[in-house]
């Protein structure tokens, strides 16, 4: 970089003839940087709920698109406001760093599918590992697999796009050949303590029986804090890490590095039994492993106080090796990337006090040479790092980092606003100096950078190429219904099915609305679109809000956009017949009210809940043998019949359902029974000593406990039609 020089007939007024390494890349979102505008949910007739934003998690970039990955957070603004409703949120950057719209239509997708996020892996083909957790099980571990396009993959795992695990799985990365590895912890009863785990799946989500014999292998080894992920790319070989106390007074605290064969057992070959530790410093607190080209394995310590010791290097055979330059200042290191070229480099994310000793930590990037010192030709302090500029100070949840198949560096931020919302800023620098920079601007740039990255609008569809055509533009939409036309024009293009059941949850839970600028000028800025169910053609007040959402819109004349709307459940309490209405408010405030065309039924929700007995019992029987009978339960009603069940055996005299029946067994338990189908019971017991010997007709009965609200609770109970032989 020049600083400010003066010839003899021109200033350059400080211009920057050629990029350096650690540069801002100009030709990246604005100025090097982009922000993500990830949707902002409302529920109009809910004053309490507030939409807190996407917390930041998960960072991939290797193939040139920058995916990020978050918790979508919601809740109550109540004393105390909670934020406890979780979804995962992803969106995809192009190369320039404008939102893709190949990827659900915008850009940015939010699915319920898992509750909370804690890393993705981008395949070659772009799509889209995930690893979190569910709504349902909270404390659980699922990787699901979205598409290029962002759709979940139902072609991965049982048919559903997801896989489950019986471990608390942390980190996701793919072997050479394609494999999926997922590591993680879990409680060993055979080493009465936690240990690190790993599991292996072929391509479309099976686990791999070649991978300790049922594709998961609970290593012998303790976990301690973090359960870092790295596959060899020589061989595919699994390398995990921890940090694990090894003297408790005074404390002291290892690295702890393990190396599993293709079979999913220990590597011998590494440090002896497959495991080798980093001994640094007092406190070695592992944040991240990699693994050079030659090999060698990067172990990124998270902590360097006091000794600023922030990298060291483990060989492929397992001994510690180069301890790498200290910093000089303190540093918390959260991410690490080894350059997969032959400069040996390697990167780090994390924060460097801005003062040595005052602990006014910032966001910085760290580059090393591959001999173990800082590289000082990045950026321009001689530091060997660069600070995240124009941030105030570090980040509020998370600061990652990434290499891109051509060495360009890219880091995601995330920020916490003092109104309590998160926000997302990718920046992409450049890894190599002697870049000539982009195209000259007409007119001289300012005089100061603005303070913070301009968000990103999303980008048209279809942006043109060449000047517009001559032809007239699109044909407008019907006239609106219940509102003037605004600046703006719309139509609903999501079809509901004709028949619905109650709050029934819609697949693929979006409504998309095609807008479009039918004048003659640009129309640009925020735009609001509002969602709701009506019983008729005209949106009024006494409509049911279903969702609204604000966009910053960028539309040419005649141009059409799709704006997806986020929609989980419709709030319809009452049966009869309905049709979807939105509103568009234009940056101008006009609006414009647009009816989805065609309306759809819903019906009221029922669990109805059938008994039968398919195997019962025969001949003659003592008190005290040994009988079963087997019962069957059919929901005959529209919606899953889910919750707490009893199923009931009696002996009965006569054929009817009466107080005097002998209780024979009952189970009970938790069922999901699906409309339509049916649950078993195999009931076992032994003739009570009460049933006077006789002749018995069996009776069966369900929901004994009535748990569920049935209309007709006389089909719960079936009587046997032969008999049975107490003697």
């Amino acid at each position: 970089m020049t600083h400010a020089t003066k010839a003899a007939f021109e200033s350059l007024e400080g211009r920057k003839l050629f990029a350096a390494a650690g540069d801002l890349d100009a030709a990246f979102g604005t100025g090097g940087r982009a922000t993500i505008n990830f949707p902002v949910v409302t529920q109009p007739a809910n004053s309490d709920f507030a939409d807190r934003g996407v917390e930041l998690f998960s960072l991939d970039s290797r193939n040139g698109l920058t995916v990020v990955a978050g918790d979508h957070r919601t809740g109550s603004l109540e004393a105390g406001p909670t934020f406890d409703d979780r979804e995962l949120a992803l969106a995809r950057l192009d190369a320039s760093g404008q939102l893709d719209p190949t990827f659900d239509g915008d850009g940015v997708l939010y699915s319920p599918v898992l509750r909370s996020v804690v890393d993705i892996y981008v395949q070659s083909d772009n799509g889209i590992l995930v690893l979190g957790s569910t709504v349902a099980a909270p404390e659980g571990s699922f990787l699901a697999r979205f598409t290029p396009a962002g759709t979940l993959d139902t072609a991965f795992g049982g048919g559903d796009g997801i896989v489950a695990f019986d471990f608390t799985a942390t980190n996701v990365d793919q072997t050479p050949e394609g494999k999926i590895v997922v590591s993680g912890s879990a409680f060993s009863q055979a080493q009465s303590q936690d240990v690190l785990v790993a599991a292996r799946l072929l391509s479309e989500g099976a686990l791999d029986a070649s991978f300790d014999d049922d594709g998961v292998a609970e290593t012998p080894f303790a976990f301690g804090s973090g359960a870092f992920l790295a596959i060899q790319p020589n061989n595919g070989k699994v390398l995990l890490a921890t940090s694990v106390v090894r003297q408790p007074t005074p404390v002291e605290i290892d690295g702890s590095l393990i190396r599993l064969n293709l079979n999913g057992n220990p590597d011998s070959t590494f440090s002896g039994n497959g495991q080798a530790f980093v001994n640094s410093e007092q406190i070695d607190d592992v944040a991240g492993i990699d693994v050079g080209t030659t090999g060698d394995i990067f172990v990124a310590l998270g902590d360097t106080r006091p000794t600023k010791t922030v990298l060291t290097k483990v060989s492929s055979g397992g001994s510690q090796g180069l301890l790498f330059e200290a910093l000089d200042a303190n540093a918390l290191i959260n991410d690490i990337q080894a350059a997969f070229d032959t400069s040996g480099k390697v990167l780090l994310f994390g924060r460097v006090e801005a003062t040595p000793g005052a602990s006014d930590f910032k966001d910085a990037v760290i580059r090393y040479n591959g001999d173990g010192t800082l590289d000082r030709t990045f950026g321009t302090s001689g530091k060997g790092y660069i600070f995240n500029e124009g941030e105030t100070g570090e980040s509020a949840n998370a600061f990652l980092g990434d290499l891109q198949a051509d060495m360009r560096i890219v880091s995601a931020r995330g920020d916490l606003a003092a109104s309590g919302s998160y926000s997302v800023t990718i920046t992409r620098r450049l890894s190599t100096g002697d870049v000539p920079p982009v195209s000259p601007p007409t007119s001289p740039p300012p005089t100061s950078p603005p303070t913070s990255p301009p968000p990103v609008s999303p980008p048209p569809v279809s942006p043109p190429t060449s000047p517009p055509p001559t032809s007239p533009p699109p044909v407008s939409p019907p006239p609106p219904v219940g509102a003037t036309q605004g600046t703006l024009s719309g139509t609903l293009t999501t079809k509901l099915p004709a028949g619905l059941i109650g709050q029934q949850k819609l697949v693929g839970g979006k409504v998309i609305v095609a807008v479009t600028n039918p004048t003659t000028s640009l129309v640009k800025g925020k735009t609001t679109f509002s969602l709701s169910v009506s019983a008729d053609a005209t949106l009024d007040s006494g409509d049911a809000a279903v969702v609204s959402r604000q966009q910053n819109l960028k539309l040419k004349p005649g141009q059409t956009r799709n704006v997806k709307l986020p929609v989980k459940l419709l709030p319809i309490g009452t049966a009869g017949t309905y049709q979807l209405l939105a509103r568009i408010t234009a940056p101008d405030q006009t609006t414009t009210d647009v009816a989805g065309g065609t309306t759809f039924s819903v019906a009221e929700p029922v669990v109805d809940l059938s008994s039968a007995i398919d195997r019962g019992i025969t001949g003659t029987v003592a008190v005290g043998a040994k009988a079963a009978v087997k019962m069957s339960v059919q929901n005959l009603g529209n919606v899953p019949a889910k919750g707490p069940l009893t199923a009931a055996i009696f002996a009965s005299t006569d054929n009817t359902s009466s107080s005097d029946d002998v209780l024979l067994v009952s189970k009970s338990g938790n069922v999901a029974i699906k409309p339509g189908k049916s649950k078993s019971f195999g009931l076992s017991f032994r003739v009570p000593a009460n049933l006077p010997a006789g002749t018995y007709y069996l009776t069966a009965k369900a929901d004994t406990l009535s748990a569920f609200a049935e209309p007709d609770e006389a089909n719960n109970i079936v009587v046997s039609s032969g008999t049975f032989t107490v003697g």
